[in-house]
């Protein structure tokens, strides 16, 4: 089902209607250094997670996310995926990282 653009403060809610959430970059320059906000809204979402491995930033949460570096194993991760469910990863709600920002900003301002 296609529901649209959605606002990302209710996003949270479709996220956990999903089967399988999906990242599926390509291999781009951008891509490869970029953080997707929708890393950290499906791994707190509790679904399973195929990603490409487009984007560094996924390959931190291969225990958590299946990455892919071919079309074969992206089609084959996301059947595997179908019927899973996940435990929502903990530490990654974006409470957390601003938390973390916080904490390196104060550690800056002291130093």
């Amino acid at each position: 089902v296609a529901v649209g653009r959605q606002p990302h403060e209710t996003i949270h809610r479709w996220f956990q209607c999903l089967d399988v959430g999906l990242i599926p970059y390509v291999e781009t320059e951008l891509n490869r250094y970029c953080s997707p906000m929708r890393l950290f809204d499906h791994l707190a979402s509790g679904v399973p997670l195929v990603a490409t491995d487009a984007c560094e930033q996924v390959k931190t949460f291969e225990g958590r996310v299946s990455v892919c570096s071919e079309p074969e194993a992206f089609v084959a991760a996301v059947q595997a995926g179908l019927g899973e469910s996940v435990e929502p990863a903990e530490g990654i709600l974006w409470s957390d990282r601003a938390t973390e920002i916080l904490n390196v900003v104060e550690r800056l301002n002291h130093a």
